[in-house]
């Protein structure tokens, strides 16, 4: 008895192994990112801003989102030199937005981008998306000399 009973589970397991495994996801490639290099002397007039491009690309081809988190408390958008930090922004948008970037906020996701398609060489053909940095002026005109550093984590999921 009990052996049939250990075989019922075996066919139920694998059964629900076979139903869940109809479910496809796009594998996604994320390539052409790049440290992110800042330079600038005091007193600037003007917002910094730097624009990333990066790929994205699925196979098949399908929508994604994505949430980015900074290197400060929560997620912040921060970059550090010992005990300074310095605020960022930053914003996103795909190779079909037309109506500009999008603002990302520390652990919000953001839906709706557009991914390339993903060729059989498992390359990534162009520039599928921008990733926009602000620091603003009057965080440059404050901040104190010296090296600034942070992360950013991008998550990009497929929808």
């Amino acid at each position: 008895m009990l052996m049939k009973h250990l075989s019922l589970i075996r066919y139920v397991m694998l059964s629900l192994f076979v139903l869940n495994s109809s479910v496809v996801f796009p594998d996604i490639l994320i390539s052409k990112l790049d440290d992110v290099s800042l330079s600038t002397n005091a007193n600037v007039g003007r917002d910094l801003i730097i624009t990333e491009q990066l790929c994205i690309a699925s196979n098949p081809v399908s929508v994604y989102g994505i949430t980015a988190l900074g290197s400060g408390d929560n997620g912040e958008f921060v970059i550090t030199n010992g005990p300074y930090e310095m605020e960022y922004k930053m914003s996103y948008r795909d190779r079909r937005s037309r109506g500009g970037f999008t603002d990302l906020t520390p652990g919000v996701p953001v839906s709706g981008f557009l991914a390339r398609p993903l060729r059989n060489n498992r390359a990534c053909q162009g520039n599928a998306g921008r990733l926009r940095i602000i620091i603003e002026k009057n965080s440059l005109n404050r901040a104190v000399a010296g090296l600034y550093r942070g992360v950013i984590q991008l998550s990009v999921v497929p929808e």
